[in-house]
């Protein structure tokens, strides 16, 4: 039976939406635990097999956010149970 592009459509939408509000969750997590220096220099790259992989601008942001890694991936794992690691690439 043939699917509806409609169907597809509404799906890959919800996938979107659902995406985004996880990115914005993460992103508070961040704001919260990283200094505003640092901050500007981190964001989240993408999301994949219970990986969380941020971007970072410069290599003392990299640096500090590596300090906060462990604090990070505490905080992280109470709104998502299912995030195992987290990678931060220059």
């Amino acid at each position: 039976m043939a699917t509806h592009a409609r169907d597809v459509v509404r799906g890959v939408l919800r996938h979107v939406k659902n995406q985004h509000h996880i990115q914005q969750q993460l992103e508070s997590v961040l704001d919260q635990l990283l200094d505003a220096q640092t901050r500007k220099y981190i964001c989240v790259k993408y999301i994949r097999k219970k990986t969380v992989v941020l971007s970072a601008g410069s290599s003392a942001a990299l640096y500090n956010a590596n300090l906060k890694k462990t604090e990070l991936l505490q905080v992280i794992k109470q709104y998502m149970p299912v995030i195992e690691n987290i990678v931060i690439k220059v």
